[in-house]
């Protein structure tokens, strides 16, 4: 009896798929111990207490309230002088003809950064938090040092 069309596609089919069963994955190529694998950005180093702009000004998109990869590494330049502060003010500024809610946006500002701030170890009772929807054309968060 000779076997039908159907099964001898049917047996060819599981033949090749079988040898598919049989490939072991690749590994992952082996990284250069000397060379990272991926760039990683510089490190800030925080600037002398001395050295820190009083206020300090964190910039926003205008339609932004995140803190952006260059306001998260001037935070981490101030930190020495927040440490050193009895009393810190992050004063959000958002101009309330360019945003259609600017006082949450301003709130949010302060917040963001005060948040960043509480991240790299600086107690938030020594934080205040206040808004300025006045300034014509302002988007940034103001950190005083007191």
């Amino acid at each position: 009896m000779m076997p039908s069309r159907s099964s001898l596609v049917f047996l060819a089919a599981a033949l090749l798929l079988g040898g598919c069963n049989s490939n072991e994955p690749k590994p992952d190529p082996q990284p250069n111990p000397g060379v990272p694998a991926v760039a990683q950005p510089p490190r800030p180093l925080p600037l002398h207490p001395a050295a820190v702009p009083n206020p300090s000004i964190i910039i926003f998109e205008k339609m932004s309230i995140k803190v952006d990869e260059p306001g998260r590494f001037q935070i981490a330049q101030l930190i020495e002088r927040a440490r050193i502060s009895q009393r810190i003010t992050i004063t959000g500024y958002c101009d309330r003809r360019q945003i259609a809610n600017p006082t949450d946006a301003a709130i949010a500002r302060a917040i963001a950064v005060r948040d960043e701030l509480i991240a790299l170890g600086i107690p938030h009772r020594n934080m205040a938090v206040t808004i300025n929807i006045g300034v014509p054309q302002k988007h940034a968060a103001e950190i005083r040092f007191d």
